[in-house]
């Protein structure tokens, strides 16, 4: 099969990003703290990715990427640069290393490969390092000559121009085209709104209305009428967001809405504005028929997975944010806020207040006021989520933001060297092996380190699978790469 090289390419970046964030994230622990970012960045980052092609390993065929680390480390008190190299798969897995300062020029396998060490250090040795498949350095150098040449400027002047910089300057210069191109076709604000279907008092009193939801409650730092940007679309007075039954309203539009939910904006005379695809759009993930079940939010706090019935992407989100409807046991339909994860691939939903539902419990109220932890916040609860497992107690206060309200935690108190450590692949005893607890007290001495860092200021909202790939990446980085296994 031809190998997908723009996919090859999206994952090089990809590790490049998130292993420089690793480095420079057990150097402050905080990357918010921007003045220590950049200086520390200098001296800590991933230097270059390089796709080299596939080795057989556990007989599964795998991508092999090495990256090169240039670290600084202090010494005897003093400070120094290594360069490290690793060998990864697309998951960012490790399975060999090796320190370019040390005169041992061989990559050493992890110890999790340990049985299959000659065969992997004897196929990774066959890989031309060289002369690569792919190099991202040189990639990029050609990227940046390309994009030089469309903003009129010399290589030179954006050689520093950080990724996401670059891109927002190209966007930028979109945007303003677009801006003038809109100018001049649209109509003004105040002709918009005339131009929204709308619906008497006498029409919509003859609606089937299903739910009511508040337009001034509180969602993520912004009310709902503001998520859904109305006033940019000249809808200035709404009160309320109401669900209605499609068959009911389609004889007062002069286009059916051919969606299985309709939403229209109830306003202060009690007068209607229907809301069309420039608001709220189908979810071209899901389709109008979506199926299976999404992290869900209740007003009463509690947690679990429920069936979703249909999506709408709100237009003037960040692509991310989205309302549902879903069934629920007591009150038949209900609306929900939902928030999308990239990464992995599912959706946090989040129940609204309506005129059926209970109002929303303290800890759901103050979760929504929240503005939130950023692009990453589904991402974040579902790992919480999954930590938490198919635990009867769980509820809102052990996934949101807040660390300091979880209603109980779950201690790991026992362990067996076959198991593996919860929701990751690594096994108790191949860790313990990797912080070099190997006698008699080795379970002891385990449970200890993994609950001390699990409670650690930085730590608490890691997944178990990186709080272990940290663990273990520290403990490598105060020894030569590989030292403890010749």
């Amino acid at each position: 099969m031809e190998k997908n090289m723009e996919k090859v390419l999206e994952t090089m970046r990809k590790i490049k990003t998130q292993e420089t964030i690793k480095i420079i994230q057990s150097q402050i622990g905080d990357i918010n703290i921007k003045e220590d970012y950049n200086k520390i960045a200098q001296n800590n980052k991933v230097n270059n990715v390089k796709y080299l092609g596939s080795i057989k390993i556990n007989n599964e065929e795998k991508d092999i990427y090495i990256l090169t680390e240039q670290r600084e480390i202090t010494k005897e008190g003093k400070t120094q640069t290594i360069e490290i190299e690793k060998y990864v798969t697309e998951d960012l897995e490790q399975i060999a290393g090796n320190n370019k300062s040390d005169q041992y020029n061989k990559p050493l396998v992890t110890e999790k490969y340990k049985d299959q060490k000659e065969q992997i250090e004897n196929q990774l040795q066959e890989l031309n390092i060289e002369e690569p498949i792919l190099d991202l350095n040189e990639m990029e150098n050609e990227r940046i000559e390309q994009i030089s040449k469309s903003l009129g400027i010399k290589p030179e002047e954006i050689e520093s121009i950080d990724e996401i910089d670059l891109e927002q300057l190209i966007e930028e210069q979109e945007k303003e085209i677009e801006q003038e191109d809109k100018e001049q076709e649209e109509p003004k604000k105040e002709e918009k709104e005339e131009e929204q279907e709308t619906l008497t008092e006498k029409q919509l009193d003859g609606l089937q209305i299903k739910e009511e939801t508040k337009l001034n409650q509180q969602i993520k730092g912004q009310t709902l009428e503001q998520k859904l940007g109305l006033k940019e679309h000249g809808i200035t007075d709404g009160v309320k967001l109401a669900r209605v039954s499609t068959a009911s309203l389609n004889p007062h539009l002069e286009k059916a809405n051919t969606q299985v939910d309709a939403f229209v904006v109830i306003r202060k005379d009690n007068t209607a504005v229907v809301l069309g695809e420039d608001i709220l759009e189908p979810d071209n993930r899901l389709g109008t028929n979506p199926t299976g079940t999404d992290l869900t939010i209740n007003n009463d706090g509690t947690v679990k997975q429920e069936t979703m019935s249909t999506s709408y992407r709100i237009v003037n989100g960040n692509g991310k944010d989205y309302l549902k409807t879903s069934y629920d046991e007591i009150s038949g339909k209900e609306i929900k806020y939902s928030m999308y994860s990239p990464q992995k691939n599912d959706y946090v939903d989040v129940e609204l207040e309506t005129s059926r539902t209970k109002r929303q419990n303290t800890n759901v109220h103050e979760f929504m006021k929240d503005k939130g932890a950023g692009t990453d916040e589904a991402k974040k609860i579902i790992e919480r989520d999954e930590e938490h497992g198919q635990c009867e107690e769980k509820d809102v206060t052990v996934i949101d933001n807040d660390k300091n309200n979880d209603s109980h935690t779950h201690e790991i108190k026992e362990i067996e060297e076959d198991e593996y450590i919860p929701d990751t692949n690594i096994k108790w005893r191949d860790f313990a092996n990797s912080c070099g607890y190997r006698g008699t007290d080795w379970k002891e001495k385990t449970l200890e380190k993994w609950n001390t860092e699990r409670t650690k200021s930085g730590n608490e909202e890691k997944s178990n699978e990186e709080l272990a790939k940290d663990i273990q990446e520290e403990i490598e980085d105060q020894y030569t790469p590989g030292m403890e296994r010749r």
